[in-house]
């Protein structure tokens, strides 16, 4: 069985996002919170961690070796599913959070913009792409 190296490398640019993502989450609670209140914070977050995958995306895209659109689309697509399941692996395993809990980072009218993160982390790998002519 051959492993493609573009899953391995799509997959380690996703590890990368995911300590940024880490260090995001404690700048925001253990800095922003207590500098802005946690109602700005979240959000302010958000944005950022959005921000963070766009500039790695855009620095490592071209090491994946893809060529194709399909293959850039392929690729946003796994690292959605991966963070989704990242996130509720976490939340459940880990964090020992109920999946009322976990799915509050879908509430963007309490100020969490997961849902920005998971449209950039899926659409960044295409776009970058394109914008780079890689395909």
């Amino acid at each position: 069985m051959r492993v493609d190296m573009s899953i391995i490398i799509g997959t380690a640019i996703w590890l990368l996002i995911v300590l940024l993502a880490i260090a995001n989450g404690v700048l925001r609670d253990k800095v922003l919170a207590q500098l802005l209140g946690k109602k700005l914070a979240l959000p302010l977050s958000g944005i950022s961690l959005s921000t963070l995958i766009v500039i790695v995306a855009s620095n490592t895209i071209h090491f994946t070796g893809l060529s194709t659109f399909k293959g850039f689309i392929n690729l946003g697509v796994y690292w959605l599913s991966i963070t989704v399941i990242f996130e509720y692996t976490m939340g459940l395993f880990v964090e020992k959070k109920s999946l009322h809990e976990i799915n509050q980072v879908f509430n963007i009218k309490k100020g969490n913009l997961f849902v920005l993160v998971l449209i950039v982390v899926t659409l960044a790998p295409p776009l970058i792409a394109y914008y780079k002519e890689l395909y």
